[in-house]
């Protein structure tokens, strides 16, 4: 059972054809405009043996779910600070799985980086063993109604307490602060979920001494990660176009050049399909599109400038 569920290195994000692109999760359709390719490991990053001094944690957003690699928030940082950043990044992942896959890159490629940027989702998700026991998947503790009473095969996200889910992916972030305090290595990270009240703002930010409050949140609608009801693609942009954009005028450039993808993925042509396991109203809904990952890339550079760790 250890070598079903025991991984020493990085956590693939899928099986590697050589002959074929593995496709994300959420039902991605490719598009001739780009494509997914993934390193060694399984990842949509540079390869990890090159050892790049700074490593990028995130979910399908810092995979850059919809969009061409190079339109992501940790391909467009790293064009402006003229630095490879490796990525490691999975659809749907939990902050438990992406540290304990960070862990695995140093073991595997001994070495540590000079800098870690951690754009986290929400803290629900959990990586656990699958209903067989058998292997690890991803879970998402919102998708099912708790039950009082359950049956093999087990659905975790029925019968495991939210309080576990929060400790888990908490404590992990506790060991990755811990880890990178002793070994000297810059940590920043923060996430994009809306859900967090101001309650969780000030526990986040006095138990945490790595973490930032990502100031994007402020500027675009929180719908993504909540129902967005009947929306057809002509009526997306409400959902997902930067609040008063046209008084802000930024990056009108890439606007220019990239409108179909400026506001909402590639993916939003894909409509209607299974958001991971929720059905019905709000689940048909593409990821963020290039809008946003600009800005994350200028709130790190930020960060990273503000530290003088660039």
């Amino acid at each position: 059972m250890f070598e079903t569920l025991y991984n020493s290195g990085l956590i693939p994000a899928g099986p590697i054809n050589s002959k074929t692109d593995f496709i994300a999760a959420h039902a991605e359709v490719p598009r001739p405009e780009y494509n997914y390719t993934w390193n060694s490991d399984g990842l949509r990053s540079i390869d990890f043996a090159t050892k790049p001094e700074i490593i990028a944690l995130g979910c399908s957003l810092t995979l850059g779910q919809g969009l061409p690699v190079n339109l992501r928030w940790t391909d467009l940082l790293s064009k402006k600070i003229n630095k490879p950043i490796g990525n490691i990044s999975y659809s749907g992942a939990a902050i438990n799985k992406l540290v304990s896959s960070f862990f695995g890159l140093i073991n595997k490629y001994d070495y540590v980086p000079k800098t870690v940027i951690c754009n986290f989702a929400n803290f629900e998700r959990f990586y656990f063993v699958t209903p067989s026991g058998e292997s690890m998947q991803d879970w998402y503790i919102n998708y099912s109604p708790k039950v009082t009473k359950a049956s093999a095969p087990w659905n975790y996200e029925e019968i495991l307490p939210y309080e576990w889910v929060y400790y888990q992916n908490l404590e992990h972030i506790k060991m990755l602060e811990v880890f990178c305090k002793t070994n000297n290595i810059n940590l920043i990270w923060s996430t994009w979920s809306n859900a967090l009240s101001e309650n969780n703002e000030l526990f986040l930010s006095t138990e945490f001494k790595n973490y930032v409050k990502d100031i994007t949140r402020a500027d675009f609608p929180k719908d993504f990660e909540f129902t967005i009801n009947g929306v057809k693609i002509e009526n997306l942009l409400p959902h997902y176009k930067m609040i008063n954009w046209e008084h802000h005028g930024c990056h009108k450039d890439y606007y220019e050049n990239y409108k179909d993808i400026f506001d909402y993925g590639y993916d939003y042509h894909a409509i209607p399909y299974d958001y991971g396991r929720v059905k019905g109203p709000g689940s048909h809904r593409p990821h963020p599109g290039l809008h946003r990952q600009l800005h994350w890339a200028d709130f790190y550079y930020q960060e990273l400038t503000k530290r003088n760790w660039l």
